[in-house]
């Protein structure tokens, strides 16, 4: 067997990405109905999963990009930041469905829907991000990252939750209401179908004027 300080790190490396995919998949897994049940639709439920995925992609996807080694502090941050960020989601997602039920279209809805809780949404995220502010000044380094990577991903997160979110739920509402209002006709049975003749009026005799005597 090879033992030294290599291996063992190796070993601890390996443990620490699958025990990130589990506990993220865990997580995504346990949300996800949770949106599909709300929005009353699967497809629209995984849709706005979308801004959610985004800062967890965006932040591990530039980790490994500039050869920054997974630690504990990344799993945690993880999945912590994706219930974070649901909650942004949800109350977004609620307003637009408020603002449709309302029989405003996608824009006014969207406007809407920045109107009642945007400054929330960032004011809670400007919280989050402030109370993480003291941990980057910790001596334990996992401490200190932690508190890095959840500010980036709640960066992100506000950034998917105010921009790709709204995109999203516009490009959808657009291509539901093609689809809905775009007639589909066969066009080898148009062809067959038949306009019966309309009946002619029957003419009516005209009576000839009487004399009078």
């Amino acid at each position: 067997s090879t033992t030294g300080l290599s291996p063992l790190i190796h070993e601890a490396q390996l443990m620490l990405l699958s025990d990130l995919a589990h506990s993220f998949l865990m997580a995504f897994a346990l949300i996800t109905p949770v949106m599909m049940i709300i929005t009353r639709s699967v497809f629209v439920g995984g849709l706005v999963m979308l801004p959610n995925v985004l800062p967890v992609a965006i932040v591990f996807g530039s980790m490994g990009w500039l050869g920054i080694r997974m630690d504990i502090a990344g799993v945690l941050a993880a999945s912590i930041a994706l219930g974070i960020a649901v909650d942004d989601t949800l109350h977004f997602v609620s307003w637009y469905a408020h603002a449709k039920k309302m029989g405003k279209n996608s824009q006014d809805a969207i406007f809407s829907s920045y109107q009642r809780c945007a400054l929330a949404m960032l004011e809670t995220t400007l919280i989050a991000c402030s109370a993480m502010l003291p941990f980057l000044f910790a001596d334990f380094i996992p401490t200190r990252r932690f508190a890095m990577l959840m500010m980036l991903m709640l960066t992100w997160a506000i950034v998917g939750d105010l921009l790709l979110l709204p995109a999203l739920l516009c490009c959808y509402d657009r291509w539901r209401s093609r689809a809905v209002i775009a007639p589909r006709f066969d066009e080898n049975r148009v062809s067959e179908l038949e306009v019966a003749p309309v009946p002619a009026k029957a003419a009516i005799p005209r009576q000839k004027p009487r004399r009078r005597q």
